[in-house]
């Protein structure tokens, strides 16, 4: 979902790699690969876990302190392609290149659009210029969690246009063997 949005909302091309892949294997792996298995397999263990993350507590303080660590390894792919702006469409993307700014390492601004439909604190960042929300609702829920009002826009996730092009159900069951 998350480089699904990205690649709607710019002509270029993105590369197979993404943040998490460059910055680390092991991110890509425990938390890419971690949440996509929790979420498919053990739904209760995930809801556990997003919860505890939405606090602060010991684990969401061990995933901040885990992006801080490995923030560095995206600098290299970001002096390469020298952005006027990052665009993060990822939590972990958004934490490790606020780290950056914090250290003074980039001074790009950094928008990060949010694909979920409620905010969560892993999204928040110290160093983020303008968050893009789904909807007006999540505006009050931003600013409880520290966001300044003037960073946030409920703008909506942009989708691919084929969401809105009309099929026919049936046809389409068939065609899909359901």
């Amino acid at each position: 979902r998350h480089t699904v949005v990205a690649t709607n909302l710019t002509p270029v091309q993105l590369q197979e790699r993404y943040g998490e892949r460059v910055a680390s294997r092991l991110l890509d792996k425990t938390c890419c690969g971690g949440y996509h298995f929790l979420a498919t397999r053990t739904p209760k263990i995930f809801g556990q876990l997003y919860r505890a993350t939405n606090e602060e507590n010991p684990l969401y303080w061990l995933v901040d302190g885990f992006n801080h660590l490995i923030s560095q390894r995206l600098l290299p792919l970001i002096r390469e392609k020298n952005p006027d702006l990052i665009l993060s469409t990822y939590p972990f993307t958004t934490e490790m290149v606020s780290k950056l700014k914090e250290r003074g390492k980039i001074d790009i601004p950094l928008i990060c659009l949010m694909t979920d439909y409620g905010p969560h604190r892993t999204w928040i960042a110290k160093k983020v210029d303008a968050y893009v929300v789904a909807n007006e609702e999540m505006v009050t829920r931003m600013e409880a969690l520290g966001v300044a009002r003037d960073q946030i826009y409920p703008f909506g996730i942009p989708v691919n246009g084929v969401f809105f092009t009309s099929a026919d159900k049936e046809e389409l069951l068939k065609k899909l063997e359901l």
